[in-house]
């Protein structure tokens, strides 16, 4: 039985949300070396209105990430976001 909601997957300066094997949203930090350090979070959802912002804590960025995708409406969607 596949998920239908989404995950986080970390990498190094980077998360992303996924959804099977579609990324529908991402948090990124600023290079090394640059202050003030930012968070980069987006929305990746084809058909849907862009969604994306900045803010000071991954932990926040996260939740925008998730905040953003269920208020998209897309939780409806996730089973067939999954098998495409």
């Amino acid at each position: 039985m596949q998920n239908n909601h989404p995950v986080w997957e970390h990498g190094s300066r980077c998360h992303g949300y996924w959804l099977g094997i579609k990324q529908v949203g991402f948090v990124g930090l600023t290079p090394p070396m640059v202050k003030p350090t930012v968070y980069t979070w987006s929305l990746n959802i084809p058909h849907y209105e862009a969604v994306k912002g900045k803010c000071l804590s991954l932990r926040q960025a996260k939740r925008f990430v998730e905040r953003a995708y269920a208020e998209q409406g897309v939780e409806r969607m996730g089973e067939s976001l999954a098998k495409n």
